[in-house]
């Protein structure tokens, strides 16, 4: 197996976890998890930056 660089590692690694705590909140909380745990100002800011991610 190829061994990562730091920076790299540590991004996989932040990338995980992101995925596995948003997997964790929507089967607790609902697909709009998002909504019930920050302020609704934080929300649109949250949801525009995944959108913008996901259009990558």
């Amino acid at each position: 197996m190829p061994e990562m660089q730091p920076a790299e590692a540590l991004a996989t690694c932040e990338q995980a976890l992101r995925s596995l705590i948003a997997s964790v909140l929507a089967k607790k909380l609902g697909k709009d998890w998002i909504s019930q745990v920050f302020p609704e100002e934080r929300a649109v800011k949250i949801r525009a930056i995944r959108s913008e991610r996901s259009s990558r």
